[in-house]
């Protein structure tokens, strides 16, 4: 049977697996979104806004005192803006106060569909390796992995714990009867 100490490093493998194709996937359809913002006519200079921000103040610590004015792009007009949308792979302190033409979002389906559900794997991972941290409690299968004056791999229950001034002082049973003592440091849950 494994312990936790063997699945969490596993666990911890494959959020770090999932976090790198969430990270990849999200740059290349942002690139893909941006490209297409761009062949559409979409303004680089104001995102497809159409203001820009002609002052701010650093002064507020929370939302913006900024001062906004019509995007002074030539090509940039509202049917242009119409057509491309807002350019979504940007993001500013200043995007919520600015007001965005009714029709230009663009459609972030592909985010849902392609990242979405790595991003739910990814967080139910993150649960189990939550889980599998957790300290076993009285009752559960453990595992001694370390410590001193144990048998290293002695497996039993845990039935009896107490708080010591150098930690959780606990005492495993095996089936035998056998008992080990050490700290709750010294195991890892056993996974049926």
């Amino acid at each position: 049977m494994p312990n936790t100490h063997e699945l969490l490093i596993s666990v911890e493998a494959d959020i770090a697996a999932l976090g790198m194709l969430i990270k990849d996937a999200t740059t290349q359809l942002n690139e893909s979104l941006r490209s297409e913002f761009l062949a559409k006519g979409g303004c680089d200079r104001c995102k497809g806004y159409g203001l820009i921000v002609t002052w701010d103040t650093l002064d507020f610590m929370d939302g913006s005192a900024a001062d906004f004015g019509v995007c002074p792009e030539s090509e940039c007009t509202t049917d242009t803006r119409r057509s491309s949308g807002i350019d979504v792979t940007w993001h500013s302190k200043h995007t919520r106060w600015m007001q965005v033409p009714k029709g230009s979002r663009v459609d972030n389906t592909a985010f849902k569909l392609i990242v979405g559900p790595l991003r739910e794997r990814y967080d139910n991972l993150v649960r189990v390796r939550d889980d599998l941290q957790r300290d076993p409690r009285k009752g559960e299968r453990v595992v001694i992995l370390k410590g001193k004056r144990v048998t290293k791999g002695f497996e039993g229950t845990l039935f009896w714990a107490k708080d010591t001034e150098w930690g959780l002082r606990i005492g495993v049973k095996d089936d035998a009867g056998e008992v080990q003592w050490t700290y709750i440091k010294n195991v890892a849950r056993v996974i049926p």
